[in-house]
């Protein structure tokens, strides 16, 4: 059981960053609107979902990030099917997002949730990522 818990950046802007920055680095264009925190049934960090709201009914998601200590137990897609469930339930319709194309457990995972591959591009430093969707149907 994974419990989730949705933020506004102003709330959890420390936590978020201490998280991020351990993951990833520091990425200083990286600035979510919402957070969603995942927490296993001893209310330990999993991980994390960022972004925001690209209009009413559609999610943008920017980074999707598992604790070091949880990986490899295969609470990545878990936790994706946590969110997006909690996503639909605050009435979102549309996922978007976008995976480096070398990151083949993120791109499986999002597959086995449900998205669909929808494009490609290459950005100015020459990093090529996949672009997922996901309608998460009516309510």
């Amino acid at each position: 059981m994974i419990t989730v818990k949705k933020y506004h950046l102003h709330e959890i802007q420390d936590e978020y960053y201490q998280w991020h920055d351990l993951i990833f680095g520091k990425d200083p264009y990286h600035v979510p609107i919402v957070v969603y925190f995942g927490y296993d049934k001893n209310n330990n960090f999993i991980g994390f979902m960022s972004g925001y709201y690209h209009d009413k009914r559609t999610f943008y998601i920017q980074k999707i990030a598992i604790n070091p200590e949880m990986k490899g137990k295969g609470l990545s897609a878990a936790l994706s099917v946590y969110v997006l469930d909690t996503m639909k339930k605050e009435d979102v319709r549309y996922i978007l997002g976008q995976i480096e194309n070398t990151n083949i457990p993120m791109i499986i995972a999002s597959v086995k949730a449900g998205c669909l591959i929808n494009g490609y591009f290459t950005d100015t430093n020459g990093k090529q990522y996949i672009r997922i969707i996901k309608d998460l149907g009516e309510k």
